[in-house]
């Protein structure tokens, strides 16, 4: 089956959903909103999906991605233009805008799970003491991160294949090894994201290195949704949550406070 034949039947059951639902007994027929963000749905498009549901969630507009994750259109602040965009472009990705928001300031953090674990390791050490009477052994604590969501990138499903081609033992754990999980993605750059609430005050970050294979993303775009040439997917571990970040990680993060603003 064809995408265009899949976009057509996809259309075609958004149609049928909304007759449906105008002729129940004793119900009211669906609204405009509804019908779009039902329409968009139903085109099976995961790029469309994720924007419905950031939408839904947040009330932010998603930004579409084309095949090099750059934007390829403007932010879809409604549900129709979620529709009439991923109608015709059903591979697109979709992504959020760094910066303000409203209610919230959007920040990233880009780089290996390594880098992001090692510069924690150092930067967010809250105390240290022996762990024995002699001094032996080392007690350290951490302070708390906030609450962020994590976009990663995933490698596509490896088909199982048979052979008949005698392979051994020292090969076959060899490739086991290399298939752990630890190995796969290893290098890959993910992004961790922060929705931190402004209370009337203005927020900004700037772009900045924290160190090697790390560094705060104050704007631009990450991508929530989006699939390379490689075939590897860009998948977000949930949608952010406004949530105040903690002020050690504010400061770390190069986070700058305005003045509070008049009331109007």
């Amino acid at each position: 089956m064809t995408y265009e034949i899949a976009i057509a039947e996809a259309k075609s059951d958004a149609l049928q959903w909304a007759a449906d639902a105008r002729n129940r007994v004793g119900g009211q027929p669906p609204s405009a909103e509804d019908t779009h963000r039902e329409a968009a749905r139903a085109l099976g498009s995961p790029g469309a999906a994720v924007a419905v549901a950031t939408l839904a969630t947040t009330g932010w507009a998603a930004v579409p991605l084309g095949d090099d994750q750059q934007p390829v259109g403007d932010p879809l602040p409604s549900y129709a233009a979620i529709h009439a965009h991923y109608r015709n472009r059903h591979h697109d990705g979709a992504g959020i805008e760094l910066g303000a928001k409203p209610a919230a300031t959007l920040v990233a953090v880009h780089g290996t799970a390594k880098a992001w674990s090692d510069w924690y390791a150092e930067a967010a050490v809250e105390s240290s003491k022996a762990r024995y009477e002699d001094g032996s052994g080392k007690l350290t604590t951490y302070r708390d991160a906030g609450r962020f969501s994590s976009i990663s990138w995933q490698p596509p499903a490896s088909p199982l294949r048979s052979t008949g081609v005698a392979v051994g033992a020292a090969e076959l754990n060899a490739a086991a090894e290399r298939m752990r999980p630890r190995h796969l993605g290893a290098n890959e750059r993910g992004w961790l994201l922060w929705a931190v609430p402004v209370d009337g005050r203005s927020l900004t970050f700037r772009d900045r290195k924290l160190g090697p294979d790390l560094a705060v993303v104050g704007q631009g775009v990450v991508p929530l949704h989006a699939v390379r040439a490689d075939g590897w997917r860009a998948t977000v571990s949930g949608l952010p949550v406004i949530e105040p970040m903690p002020d050690w990680l504010l400061v770390e993060l190069g986070g700058r406070l305005g003045k509070p603003r008049a009331a109007a």
